[in-house]
């Protein structure tokens, strides 16, 4: 209630920095908050469960009429706090709104860029983690199959096993899309 008037009053930027299951109740919130000039920033990862919607058009519906951009990069909080060099990416429909928050944004430690790419942008930071826990998971099992197959070479004189470790790449290709799809 007032504390949550009293962190937007006069602010032309808001940012919103929270699970992304708490951004529709949060924007519900807001709409009778936000100074009408404001420009919300959500730095927030991930569509919503229900509707499987993107974070910027969850903050559409709820707060129309509100530019919204999008903060996403590989940054980490303690990281850009201890002065790090950090690079992250604003997007907006409008290329001008997110120069405008990449300025508002960039330090000596912190270089962002600015995108007209919104929806990528959203999907990309949402999808990452997805990807990278597949790579890993490719990552593991063919370093696994290079293992099995240099005791094999070893052992037998044979061929490094190709065959297996495409087949292995395979099965974790599959089994990543079905995690994929999971977390959609």
């Amino acid at each position: 209630g007032t504390e949550l008037a009293w962190a937007v009053e006069g602010a032309a930027f808001v940012l919103v920095v929270i699970p992304s299951e708490f951004c529709r109740p949060l924007y519900r919130k807001l709409m009778a908050l936000l100074p009408a000039d404001a420009q919300l920033v959500s730095a927030t990862k991930g569509l919503e469960l229900d509707t499987l919607l993107r974070m910027s058009e969850v903050a559409g519906q709820e707060i129309p009429g509100h530019p919204v951009s999008v903060l996403c990069g590989p940054s980490f909080a303690l990281e850009v706090a201890q002065g790090q060099p950090t690079a992250v990416v604003v997007a907006a429909l409008d290329i001008a709104r997110a120069e405008a928050v990449q300025r508002m944004l960039s330090t000596q430690a912190v270089r962002a860029y600015a995108s007209a790419d919104l929806v990528g942008a959203e999907l990309a930071a949402a999808l990452k983690n997805v990807i990278a826990i597949a790579a890993g998971i490719v990552l593991t099992a063919a370093t696994l199959a290079w293992t099995a197959g240099s005791w094999t070479q070893a052992r037998n004189s044979e061929r490094w096993p190709t065959r297996r470790l495409v087949r292995v790449g395979f099965l974790v290709v599959i089994v990543g899309l079905a995690l994929f799809s999971s977390t959609l």
